[in-house]
């Protein structure tokens, strides 16, 4: 395969042509949504993380970049976080090391182990995404709490509909 010839740093260009070549599709590399379509098929392959790790790190599109770490941490374990977050730079980490965060409260929501005390506790502090994703997993007094104050209509809508614990 000819080496990818961008307006970019010889490194990123390098790294881009190693992806290509392993993932076996060329998107358009000049446009931010044809780079996202390959990491999001570079992410399906556990193979090539180490390698996307990089890319990540010298992607001029730091937009892009922190939307790969944000994307990275629903695919790998929370003890795989830290490296992502660590590929982005000092002043774009907060959005993904909150994301982290309240992946671990979802995790641990899957497993039943969120009280109604911590439901109640912590939800104001809870970002949408997760307050529409906790009530599934939770009892219903903890349902109930989110349904009284939960941040949205959507949110508290979806803890009032009866459900059965999500395993």
């Amino acid at each position: 395969m000819k080496p990818i010839r961008l307006p970019l740093r010889e490194e990123f260009a390098a790294l881009l042509t190693k992806l290509v070549a392993a993932v076996g599709e060329a998107p358009d590399l000049y446009a931010d949504y044809g780079r996202w379509q390959l990491y999001r098929v570079a992410a399906a392959d556990a193979g090539l993380r180490e390698l996307l790790l990089s890319v990540v790190e010298e992607e001029p599109d730091r937009a892009l970049a922190r939307a790969v770490v944000v994307y990275m941490l629903e695919q790998v374990g929370p003890d795989e976080h830290a490296q992502w977050i660590e590929r982005l730079g000092e002043g774009e980490r907060e959005f993904a090391e909150r994301r982290s965060t309240e992946w671990r409260v979802l995790l641990r929501a899957r497993e039943h182990a969120l009280s109604r005390d911590e439901v109640e506790t912590s939800l104001d502090g809870w970002s949408d995404w997760l307050q529409l994703r906790i009530p599934p997993y939770v009892e219903a007094e903890a349902r109930r709490i989110i349904e009284e104050r939960g941040r949205t209509a959507r949110i508290r809508q979806l803890a009032k509909a009866p459900n059965d614990l999500k395993n």
